[in-house]
Protein backbone atom coordinates (compact mmCIF):
# COMPACT_ATOMS: atom_id res chain seq x y z
CA UNK A 1 0.00 0.00 0.00
CA UNK A 2 1.19 3.49 -0.76
CA UNK A 3 2.79 5.17 2.20
CA UNK A 4 3.24 1.94 4.11
CA UNK A 5 6.60 0.60 5.21
CA UNK A 6 6.50 -3.17 4.81
CA UNK A 7 7.64 -5.49 7.57
CA UNK A 8 10.45 -7.37 5.84
CA UNK A 9 11.05 -10.94 6.92
CA UNK A 10 14.42 -11.77 5.37
CA UNK A 11 15.44 -15.38 5.89
CA UNK A 12 19.09 -16.21 6.64
CA UNK A 13 21.02 -18.64 4.47
CA UNK A 14 20.59 -21.45 7.02
CA UNK A 15 17.29 -23.20 6.24
CA UNK A 16 14.60 -23.52 8.88
CA UNK A 17 13.21 -26.97 9.50
CA UNK A 18 10.26 -28.70 11.07
CA UNK A 19 10.93 -30.25 14.46
CA UNK A 20 11.58 -33.91 15.11
CA UNK A 21 10.93 -35.83 18.33
CA UNK A 22 14.55 -35.27 19.42
CA UNK A 23 13.94 -31.53 19.67
CA UNK A 24 11.47 -32.09 22.50
CA UNK A 25 13.21 -34.79 24.51
CA UNK A 26 12.33 -34.25 28.17
CA UNK A 27 10.06 -31.24 27.58
CA UNK A 28 6.74 -30.28 26.13
CA UNK A 29 6.79 -28.93 22.58
CA UNK A 30 4.05 -26.43 23.30
CA UNK A 31 1.20 -25.86 20.85
CA UNK A 32 1.68 -27.62 17.53
CA UNK A 33 0.17 -26.52 14.25
CA UNK A 34 -0.88 -29.23 11.81
CA UNK A 35 1.23 -31.63 13.85
CA UNK A 36 4.50 -29.82 13.08
CA UNK A 37 6.50 -27.09 14.79
CA UNK A 38 8.86 -24.85 12.85
CA UNK A 39 12.35 -24.67 14.35
CA UNK A 40 14.85 -21.86 13.83
CA UNK A 41 12.37 -19.22 12.72
CA UNK A 42 11.28 -17.70 16.04
CA UNK A 43 12.14 -14.15 14.95
CA UNK A 44 10.25 -14.43 11.67
CA UNK A 45 7.20 -15.99 13.36
CA UNK A 46 7.21 -13.15 15.91
CA UNK A 47 7.26 -10.65 13.05
CA UNK A 48 4.29 -12.39 11.46
CA UNK A 49 2.35 -12.29 14.73
CA UNK A 50 3.24 -8.65 15.25
CA UNK A 51 2.14 -7.67 11.74
CA UNK A 52 -1.13 -9.60 12.16
CA UNK A 53 -1.82 -7.97 15.54
CA UNK A 54 -1.26 -4.52 14.04
CA UNK A 55 -3.65 -5.31 11.20
CA UNK A 56 -6.29 -6.58 13.64
CA UNK A 57 -6.02 -3.29 15.51
CA UNK A 58 -6.73 -1.36 12.33
CA UNK A 59 -3.19 -0.44 11.27
CA UNK A 60 -2.41 -1.44 7.68
CA UNK A 61 0.68 -3.65 7.53
CA UNK A 62 2.49 -5.29 4.63
CA UNK A 63 4.54 -8.39 5.37
CA UNK A 64 7.26 -9.33 2.88
CA UNK A 65 8.89 -12.77 3.02
CA UNK A 66 12.18 -12.81 1.14
CA UNK A 67 15.27 -14.98 0.89
CA UNK A 68 17.34 -17.16 -1.40
CA UNK A 69 15.95 -20.38 -2.83
CA UNK A 70 15.96 -23.26 -0.37
CA UNK A 71 16.11 -21.26 2.89
CA UNK A 72 12.57 -22.13 3.97
CA UNK A 73 10.20 -19.45 2.65
CA UNK A 74 7.52 -22.04 1.81
CA UNK A 75 7.93 -23.67 5.22
CA UNK A 76 7.40 -20.29 6.88
CA UNK A 77 4.29 -19.67 4.78
CA UNK A 78 3.01 -23.11 5.70
CA UNK A 79 3.40 -22.21 9.36
CA UNK A 80 1.60 -18.92 8.71
CA UNK A 81 -1.30 -20.91 7.25
CA UNK A 82 -1.47 -22.98 10.43
CA UNK A 83 -1.34 -19.89 12.64
CA UNK A 84 -4.12 -18.30 10.61
CA UNK A 85 -6.38 -21.34 10.42
CA UNK A 86 -5.96 -22.65 13.96
CA UNK A 87 -4.82 -19.61 15.89
CA UNK A 88 -6.24 -16.16 16.48
CA UNK A 89 -6.03 -14.91 12.89
CA UNK A 90 -8.66 -16.91 10.95
CA UNK A 91 -9.54 -13.92 8.77
CA UNK A 92 -6.07 -14.14 7.22
CA UNK A 93 -6.33 -17.83 6.34
CA UNK A 94 -7.44 -17.25 2.72
CA UNK A 95 -4.55 -14.88 2.04
CA UNK A 96 -2.03 -17.16 3.74
CA UNK A 97 -3.30 -20.17 1.79
CA UNK A 98 -3.18 -18.22 -1.48
CA UNK A 99 0.38 -17.00 -0.77
CA UNK A 100 1.55 -20.54 -0.04
CA UNK A 101 -0.16 -21.82 -3.18
CA UNK A 102 1.50 -19.13 -5.28
CA UNK A 103 4.90 -19.99 -3.79
CA UNK A 104 4.39 -23.66 -4.66
CA UNK A 105 3.51 -22.74 -8.25
CA UNK A 106 6.80 -20.83 -8.48
CA UNK A 107 8.54 -24.01 -7.31
CA UNK A 108 6.78 -26.03 -10.02
CA UNK A 109 4.65 -27.89 -7.46
CA UNK A 110 1.35 -27.17 -9.17
CA UNK A 111 -0.37 -30.35 -8.00
CA UNK A 112 0.23 -29.33 -4.39
CA UNK A 113 -0.73 -25.70 -5.04
CA UNK A 114 -4.14 -26.20 -6.66
CA UNK A 115 -5.92 -27.70 -3.59
CA UNK A 116 -4.56 -24.92 -1.37
CA UNK A 117 -5.71 -22.24 -3.78
CA UNK A 118 -9.15 -23.84 -4.06
CA UNK A 119 -9.36 -23.90 -0.26
CA UNK A 120 -8.36 -20.22 -0.15
CA UNK A 121 -11.21 -19.31 -2.51
CA UNK A 122 -13.71 -21.43 -0.57
CA UNK A 123 -12.76 -19.94 2.79
CA UNK A 124 -12.86 -16.40 1.41
CA UNK A 125 -16.37 -17.00 0.09
CA UNK A 126 -17.45 -18.60 3.37
CA UNK A 127 -16.55 -15.48 5.37
CA UNK A 128 -17.53 -13.13 2.53
CA UNK A 129 -14.01 -11.75 2.34
CA UNK A 130 -13.78 -9.42 -0.64
CA UNK A 131 -10.53 -7.60 0.13
CA UNK A 132 -7.66 -9.40 -1.53
CA UNK A 133 -9.90 -11.91 -3.30
CA UNK A 134 -8.80 -10.67 -6.73
CA UNK A 135 -5.22 -11.65 -5.89
CA UNK A 136 -6.41 -15.14 -4.91
CA UNK A 137 -8.23 -15.51 -8.24
CA UNK A 138 -5.07 -14.40 -10.05
CA UNK A 139 -3.01 -17.00 -8.19
CA UNK A 140 -5.53 -19.70 -9.12
CA UNK A 141 -5.37 -18.62 -12.75
CA UNK A 142 -1.57 -18.75 -12.67
CA UNK A 143 -1.70 -22.28 -11.25
CA UNK A 144 -4.06 -23.52 -13.96
CA UNK A 145 -1.87 -21.86 -16.59
CA UNK A 146 1.18 -23.64 -15.18
CA UNK A 147 -0.78 -26.89 -15.38
CA UNK A 148 -1.60 -26.23 -19.04
CA UNK A 149 -5.31 -25.84 -18.27
CA UNK A 150 -5.86 -22.76 -20.41
CA UNK A 151 -9.65 -22.65 -20.43
CA UNK A 152 -9.81 -22.95 -16.64
CA UNK A 153 -7.10 -20.33 -16.24
CA UNK A 154 -9.00 -17.94 -18.49
CA UNK A 155 -12.21 -18.50 -16.50
CA UNK A 156 -10.52 -17.35 -13.29
CA UNK A 157 -8.83 -14.45 -15.06
CA UNK A 158 -12.13 -13.13 -16.37
CA UNK A 159 -13.65 -13.41 -12.89
CA UNK A 160 -10.66 -11.56 -11.42
CA UNK A 161 -10.85 -8.87 -14.11
CA UNK A 162 -14.54 -8.31 -13.44
CA UNK A 163 -13.95 -8.00 -9.68
CA UNK A 164 -10.95 -5.68 -10.09
CA UNK A 165 -12.95 -3.46 -12.46
CA UNK A 166 -15.91 -3.25 -10.08
CA UNK A 167 -13.62 -2.42 -7.16
CA UNK A 168 -11.61 0.13 -9.11
CA UNK A 169 -8.46 -1.79 -8.19
CA UNK A 170 -6.16 -0.70 -11.01
CA UNK A 171 -3.12 -2.61 -9.80
CA UNK A 172 -5.08 -5.87 -9.65
CA UNK A 173 -6.55 -5.10 -13.06
CA UNK A 174 -3.06 -4.65 -14.51
CA UNK A 175 -1.92 -7.98 -13.03
CA UNK A 176 -5.02 -9.67 -14.45
CA UNK A 177 -4.48 -8.23 -17.93
CA UNK A 178 -0.88 -9.41 -17.84
CA UNK A 179 -1.99 -12.91 -16.90
CA UNK A 180 -4.57 -12.94 -19.68
CA UNK A 181 -1.78 -12.03 -22.09
CA UNK A 182 0.26 -14.95 -20.75
CA UNK A 183 -2.65 -17.33 -21.31
CA UNK A 184 -3.29 -16.09 -24.84
CA UNK A 185 0.34 -16.37 -25.87
CA UNK A 186 0.72 -19.92 -24.53
CA UNK A 187 -2.60 -21.37 -25.65
CA UNK A 188 -2.93 -23.48 -28.79
CA UNK A 189 -3.34 -21.78 -31.15
CA UNK A 190 -1.69 -18.69 -29.71
CA UNK A 191 -3.61 -15.40 -29.93
CA UNK A 192 -0.58 -13.22 -30.50
CA UNK A 193 -2.26 -9.93 -31.36
CA UNK A 194 -4.71 -10.13 -28.45
CA UNK A 195 -1.84 -11.03 -26.14
CA UNK A 196 0.06 -7.92 -27.31
CA UNK A 197 -3.01 -5.81 -26.55
CA UNK A 198 -3.32 -7.26 -23.03
CA UNK A 199 0.39 -6.81 -22.28
CA UNK A 200 0.30 -3.22 -23.56
CA UNK A 201 -2.76 -2.33 -21.44
CA UNK A 202 -1.20 -3.90 -18.36
CA UNK A 203 2.11 -2.13 -19.03
CA UNK A 204 0.43 1.26 -19.30
CA UNK A 205 -1.24 0.89 -15.90
CA UNK A 206 1.89 -0.60 -14.31
CA UNK A 207 3.93 2.40 -15.47
CA UNK A 208 1.36 4.84 -14.09
CA UNK A 209 1.32 3.08 -10.72
CA UNK A 210 5.08 2.47 -10.52
CA UNK A 211 4.76 -1.34 -10.51
CA UNK A 212 8.29 -2.03 -11.73
CA UNK A 213 8.27 -5.87 -11.51
CA UNK A 214 5.04 -6.04 -13.47
CA UNK A 215 6.40 -3.60 -16.05
CA UNK A 216 9.38 -5.89 -16.60
CA UNK A 217 7.20 -8.98 -16.90
CA UNK A 218 4.93 -7.26 -19.42
CA UNK A 219 7.97 -6.36 -21.50
CA UNK A 220 9.20 -9.94 -21.29
CA UNK A 221 5.86 -11.11 -22.61
CA UNK A 222 5.82 -8.53 -25.37
CA UNK A 223 9.37 -9.42 -26.37
CA UNK A 224 8.53 -13.13 -26.57
CA UNK A 225 5.47 -12.50 -28.74
CA UNK A 226 7.29 -10.06 -31.02
CA UNK A 227 10.07 -12.58 -31.48
CA UNK A 228 7.57 -15.31 -32.32
CA UNK A 229 5.90 -13.23 -35.03
CA UNK A 230 9.17 -12.00 -36.51
CA UNK A 231 9.24 -8.40 -35.22
CA UNK A 232 12.86 -8.73 -34.14
CA UNK A 233 13.68 -5.07 -33.48
CA UNK A 234 10.70 -4.68 -31.15
CA UNK A 235 11.53 -8.00 -29.51
CA UNK A 236 15.14 -7.00 -28.88
CA UNK A 237 14.12 -3.68 -27.33
CA UNK A 238 11.50 -5.14 -25.04
CA UNK A 239 13.66 -8.04 -23.89
CA UNK A 240 16.70 -5.84 -23.28
CA UNK A 241 14.66 -3.37 -21.26
CA UNK A 242 13.04 -6.15 -19.24
CA UNK A 243 16.40 -7.78 -18.57
CA UNK A 244 17.89 -4.50 -17.35
CA UNK A 245 14.97 -3.93 -14.98
CA UNK A 246 14.91 -7.46 -13.59
CA UNK A 247 18.66 -7.59 -13.09
CA UNK A 248 18.58 -4.24 -11.29
CA UNK A 249 15.85 -5.63 -9.00
CA UNK A 250 17.73 -8.94 -8.60
CA UNK A 251 14.73 -10.87 -9.93
CA UNK A 252 16.53 -13.50 -11.96
CA UNK A 253 13.63 -15.93 -11.50
CA UNK A 254 11.52 -14.26 -14.19
CA UNK A 255 14.36 -14.16 -16.68
CA UNK A 256 14.91 -17.87 -16.17
CA UNK A 257 11.23 -18.64 -16.86
CA UNK A 258 11.38 -17.36 -20.43
CA UNK A 259 13.09 -19.62 -22.96
CA UNK A 260 13.90 -16.74 -25.30
CA UNK A 261 17.43 -15.40 -25.85
CA UNK A 262 18.13 -12.12 -24.07
CA UNK A 263 21.39 -10.96 -25.58
CA UNK A 264 21.65 -7.52 -24.03
CA UNK A 265 20.82 -6.06 -20.64
CA UNK A 266 21.28 -2.46 -21.73
CA UNK A 267 18.28 -0.10 -21.99
CA UNK A 268 16.74 0.10 -25.46
CA UNK A 269 16.79 3.08 -27.72
CA UNK A 270 14.58 6.05 -26.82
CA UNK A 271 11.87 5.20 -29.37
CA UNK A 272 11.24 1.78 -27.86
CA UNK A 273 7.72 0.44 -28.35
CA UNK A 274 5.57 -0.56 -25.40
CA UNK A 275 3.09 -2.66 -27.25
Amino acid sequence: MAGQNPVRTALPDRPGRFASAADFAGRSPGPAYSGRVLVGRGDQISRFRGAADKALSGRVTVLVVEGEAGVGKSALLEHAVSLSSEGRYPIYAPRALASLGAALVMRDRVDAALPLLAQAATEAQAIRLVYGHTATLIHIGEAHLAAGQFAEALRYVEEALDLATRQGARGDKARTLHLRGEIRTRAEPAENQRAIEDYALALGVAEELGMAPLQARCRLGLGAVYQRIGHLDEARDQLAYAAAMLQAMQMQYWLDRYDVPITSASPPRDDRTSG
